[in-house]
C-alpha cells in the first residue's frame, strides 16, 4: 500500500527513502524537482481548506500552503522547497529523496 509521507521544514531529515508509488506532502507554499525528474513528479501547489457545517468548501485566502510530489521510479532525485509566504522572503529547504524499488 502506497503512503502519503509528510515532510516537514524543520523536522523532515535532508535524505527521504520512499518507495515508487508514495507521495510526498508539504505544507510548503512551492516546490520543484531540481534532479531527477525521471523519478519524481512535482504534482503542483494548492491551498488547504476545510468543510463547513453545511458541507460547502471555504474560501481560500492567501497563497498556497500544500505542495505534493509522487515518487515513480527507482532513482534518485532532490527536490526544493519553498516555505512562507511566496511574495515576502521565503525560505528554501533542500530534500535529497531515494525511491526504492
Amino acid at each position: 500500500m502506497a503512503r502519503m509521507i509528510d515532510v516537514e521544514n524543520s523536522t523532515s531529515p535532508a535524505m527521504i527513502h520512499t518507495k515508487a508509488g508514495e507521495v510526498l506532502f508539504s505544507t510548503s507554499s512551492s516546490g520543484q524537482v531540481q534532479t531527477g525528474a525521471e523519478s519524481t513528479e512535482f504534482i503542483g501547489h494548492s491551498q488547504t481548506r476545510s468543510l463547513s457545517n453545511d458541507g460547502c468548501v471555504t474560501a481560500p485566502m492567501g497563497g498556497p500552503n500544500c505542495t505534493l510530489f509522487r515518487a515513480y521510479a527507482t532513482k534518485q532525485s532532490i527536490i526544493t522547497l519553498a516555505f512562507g509566504s511566496p511574495w515576502h522572503t521565503p525560505t528554501f529547504t533542500t530534500v535529497h529523496i531515494i525511491v526504492e524499488p
